[in-house]
């Protein structure tokens, strides 16, 4: 009897340890209209990684936090990787802490401003090319986002240091996307860096009256792949990667994808994936 409940007790306990091992915990952040904590069923995002992950047998927990942090507890192994995330190659990049699954989705970045700033844009291939011809203006960027690598490369925080050099476009940092747009309402900065259909979610939200007084600049400066960064700190990492990647080709093949961005209210008719 004590063998067959010793027996019983191990099976039991290395089902639970099982089943843990079945679960991805991922760093997110409040990013409306993609995902947040206030949207139905927490947004289209958390559907479809809950969808991929089904697919290959593992439960998805989300964390959301303000971003630096999310970086940070992923970075450190805390927590299995962050989404969504852009791809990141600087040299001190992403890729010294993270590894990269498939794209699952793609948003259009670039400038946000008022109209009365009447600022001239033109997208030039070289985007270098592009950002001189704007770097007499204040830029907002949210803190820790990665954003495009030669705007990136550009900006300095203007109220720790000048310019100096490459480092010519002066920003201001933020915590999230909503407070830019506040603070560009409010006059303090001159343009956002920002995914357009995020700038359309929070225009709506806090300025509906006053939404004919933004512009987003035309065309965007990049259609940019979304992923999900996996920390090399974290347990069996590249196996859940995997998992996600071969979830994300069943659901594409057998018509989830598709019907979960038909059923959303923000994208069905207005992103073509």
């Amino acid at each position: 009897m004590k063998l067959k409940s010793l027996f019983l007790c191990t099976f039991f306990l290395s089902g639970i340890a099982h089943a843990e091992d079945k679960v991805v915990k991922l760093a997110t952040l409040n990013w409306e209209p993609y995902i947040g904590q206030d949207l139905k069923n927490k947004g289209l995002f958390a559907l479809i990684l809950e969808a991929a992950f089904k697919e290959e047998g593992y439960k998805v927990e989300l964390s959301f936090t303000p971003w630096a942090r999310a970086v940070n507890e992923a970075k450190n192994g805390l927590l299995d990787g962050l989404m969504p995330e852009y791809y990141d190659s600087a040299p001190d990049g992403r890729l010294k802490d993270f590894v990269f699954s498939n794209s699952f989705f793609k948003g259009p970045v670039g400038f946000l401003t008022l109209k009365s700033k009447n600022i001239k844009y033109n997208k030039n291939d070289d985007l270098n090319k592009t950002y001189d011809e704007l770097k007499q203006y204040k830029f907002g960027v949210v803190r820790d986002y990665i954003n495009e690598e030669k705007f990136d490369a550009r900006i300095y925080e203007f109220n720790k240091g000048k310019a100096d050099g490459t480092k010519n476009l002066a920003a201001e940092v933020a915590n999230s996307d909503e407070i830019n747009i506040n603070k560009l309402k409010a006059d303090r900065i001159d343009i956002i860096f920002i995914d357009k259909y995020v700038a359309e979610y929070f225009i709506d939200k806090n300025f509906k009256n006053d939404k004919n007084k933004f512009i987003f600049l035309e065309p965007a400066l990049a259609l940019n792949d979304l992923y999900i960064a996996f920390s090399k700190k974290a347990k069996d990492s590249e196996a859940k990667m995997n998992a996600f990647n071969n979830g994300m080709k069943k659901i594409k093949e057998n018509g989830i994808l598709k019907k979960l961005i038909k059923n959303d209210i923000y994208f069905s008719s207005s992103v073509k994936n």
